[in-house]
């Protein structure tokens, strides 16, 4: 059995129902951590944090303040929700990254954790910009499955927050792990939203000191979708949009 971490904020909302509704087809135990306000100090809004509760779904909240860093954030809100897991290995998500829910439940089932040759993995992902209908042609990762014997302080509050598990040699990984049929599992919707929403996105997350993102936001809302991305460079097609995700 597996326990779900969702590391989630209200700027989320687009995805978060779907994100839940999907991991509820592979876990009984499904945790959504979550803060009192935005890293910009706007305050949550707390009865649409509690509303997300359901039998199978807990939402731990966190006071928030201005005296650290957002990774900090991002890892203390991975961090109280492993402590808050039931089962014996954590899959982290956060509230943009869409499970193919009945997939993933195959996966696990074929795929006996207990006594396996690895410690640690991460899957493969569909990359999404803009509308849920443009998807990145090349394939990106996201979510990680870790046991929570590895669960430590050490590992969760690291600069490479969930992907800390990348450096330590003794920590036996399986990356890019896919589906039946050699396809992703997961669907990443990081950067599929209005201007206003994106514009609100990068003035809190970790990364916000990266780029001048806010510049290469109203660059690229001062014309229609061209076909590729600033953040990564990929080139798109057009598919179906698979949740009916509504931004």
């Amino acid at each position: 059995m597996v326990s779900v971490v969702i590391n989630y904020c209200s700027t989320e909302v687009p995805f978060i129902r779907q994100v839940v509704a999907q991991a509820r087809l592979f876990s009984d135990d499904i945790i959504v951590s979550a803060y009192d306000r935005l890293f910009d100090g706007t305050p949550e809004d707390s009865g649409a944090l509690r509303a997300l509760e359901d039998p199978g779904v807990r939402v731990v909240v966190q006071e928030w303040s201005a005296d650290k860093p957002p990774r900090y954030w991002h890892n203390a809100a991975r961090w109280a929700g492993a402590q808050a897991a039931r089962h014996d290995w954590v899959l982290f998500l956060d509230a943009d990254e869409v499970p193919e829910g009945g997939r993933v439940r195959e996966w696990f089932t074929t795929n006996d954790l207990v006594g396996r040759s690895h410690d640690a993995y991460s899957f493969g992902c569909y990359w999404y910009f803009r509308e849920p209908i443009y998807r990145a042609t090349k394939e990106f990762e996201c979510a990680v499955l870790l046991p929570k014997r590895l669960i430590t302080r050490d590992l969760i509050f690291s600069e490479k927050e969930r992907w800390e598990f990348r450096r330590h040699p003794d920590i036996r990984a399986f990356e890019h792990v896919l589906g039946k049929s050699d396809f992703p599992m997961f669907h990443h919707y990081s950067w599929v939203r209005t201007k206003a929403q994106l514009l609100k996105k990068v003035s809190s997350w970790a990364h916000k000191d990266d780029r001048d993102w806010p510049a290469l936001v109203e660059e690229e809302f001062s014309r229609p979708f061209n076909g590729t991305d600033f953040v990564h460079g990929f080139n798109y097609q057009t598919v179906p949009n698979q949740f009916g995700i509504k931004i």
